[in-house]
């Protein structure tokens, strides 16, 4: 078990200890690269660690709050409270990496089955990335108005 604490933000908290949320994510690899292996779970501060609370939940991921273990879990979009679905054809979107393979992919299922019309997408080397200049050719054919910008997002 790897206990941070305030390493990790449930619902509309603030994270407390920036540091440890780049701990939080080599655990997270190392998590990846070996299964059941590590627990990783965040308590607050002045709050006993159980480990064998925090072992009989099965989570690998987990964070303490008034008592109660919170878990990430990926959610499907859903409406907001009004009513309204999110609009994927408003605004503009930032993807990352994208004149890579996932980053190609993403944007052209954006743009066909999303109706995305407003893209930027970032890469290290731009629009002198290989395919890059054909990828933003074929989004903009799709109807999709294009930026393609080199930004390592690593580089502080």
């Amino acid at each position: 078990i790897v206990v941070t604490r305030g390493a990790t933000a449930v619902d509309d908290e603030d994270i407390t200890d920036l540091p440890a949320t780049g701990v939080t994510g080599l655990i997270r690899v190392a998590q990846t690269e070996n299964p059941g292996r590590i627990v990783l779970a965040d308590i607050p501060t002045g709050t006993d660690i159980n480990t064998t609370a925090i072992l009989a939940t099965g989570e690998p991921q987990l964070a303490l709050r008034h008592g109660t273990f919170h878990t990430p879990r990926l959610t499907p979009v859903r409406s907001d409270d009004d009513g309204t679905q999110v609009r994927w054809d408003e605004g503009t979107i930032l993807i990352t990496g994208a004149t890579g393979t996932l980053g190609a992919v993403l944007a052209r299922h954006l743009v066909t089955e999303h109706h995305a019309k407003h893209l930027l997408l970032l890469s290290r080397r731009g629009a002198q990335a290989p395919g890059a200049t054909e990828l933003g050719t074929e989004l903009t054919a799709l109807g999709a108005d294009v930026t393609i910008t080199a930004c390592d997002v690593t580089d502080k």
